[in-house]
């Protein structure tokens, strides 16, 4: 074996080894809750413990809808979009990951469903399900900023869509442990009433965000409960078409 070939030899495992202990890193460092993935670009403008409002900025998602349970629907989904991230696309091109991943339940009838119409709602506007098991899950990775529309990657299946994400306002409430279902109605309500005090009006339906791995340990997990908002008195249009995270499909 001549010295070059040696030497090759020594680059190659050098690397091999770095992204060995770079990938065992990044393991460790989201099982005790570090994390290191990108995350949706955003100034926080009021903290209040469990409870915050942020104003994001605009974003690119990727998303896919199932209609099975919250649980199933969950593994469906993150399956379509890992595939995508993870290289299955028209370029072959692998995205890192980012978070928060989000989730949200489409009403029958209500925002994204098949037969968008006027969502079903009580008076503070939040979403009504007669049926719970009607609903319909849809989830979303976030792209990674460097991107836009026209350099990222191209889905080779329908079931993933891309979507562009206007800037909006955000208002949370923040908890630990592992995300279920029905998270949305143990916390949406609290969050409505301090959204309402804080005088912002609510402008869309509550939505799931989970910015850990299967493997963080549950007390450490960051989950979140979103529900977008603007101050009274602001332009009303959004109020009458607000910005959705998950567009609705037009009709065929």
């Amino acid at each position: 074996m001549t010295r070059k070939t040696v030497r090759n030899v020594v680059i190659v495992a050098g690397a091999v080894a770095m992204a060995i202990v770079s990938t065992m890193w990044n393991l460790g460092c989201s099982a005790v809750g570090i994390r290191t993935w990108e995350e949706r670009a955003h100034r926080t403008v009021l903290d209040e413990g469990r409870y915050e409002l942020r104003v994001y900025e605009p974003a690119l998602i990727a998303r896919a809808t199932s209609d099975k349970p919250f649980d199933e629907a969950s593994d469906e989904t993150f399956g379509k979009l890992g595939g995508f991230i993870f290289g299955k696309n028209a370029e072959g091109e692998s995205i890192a990951m980012t978070m928060p991943v989000e989730r949200v339940a489409l009403e029958p009838g209500g925002p994204a469903d098949a037969s968008a119409g006027t969502p079903p709602a009580n008076a503070e506007g939040a979403l009504v399900s007669s049926d719970r098991n009607r609903r319909r899950w849809q989830m979303a990775f976030f792209m990674p900023g460097k991107y836009t529309r026209e350099t990222l990657p191209t889905p080779n299946t329908d079931a993933v869509q891309i979507d562009e994400l206007e800037p909006e306002t955000l208002a949370i409430y923040r908890y630990s442990g592992v995300q279920h279902e029905d998270d949305l109605a143990r916390h949406e309500a609290g969050l409505r009433e301090w959204i309402r005090a804080k005088g912002y009006e609510a402008t869309g339906p509550a939505r799931l965000a989970a910015y850990d791995p299967p493997w963080t340990m549950p007390f450490l997990r960051r989950n979140e409960v979103l529900i977008p908002v603007r101050e009274p008195g602001a332009d009303p249009e959004p109020a009458e078409a607000p910005v959705q995270f998950f567009p609705p499909r037009q009709p065929s």
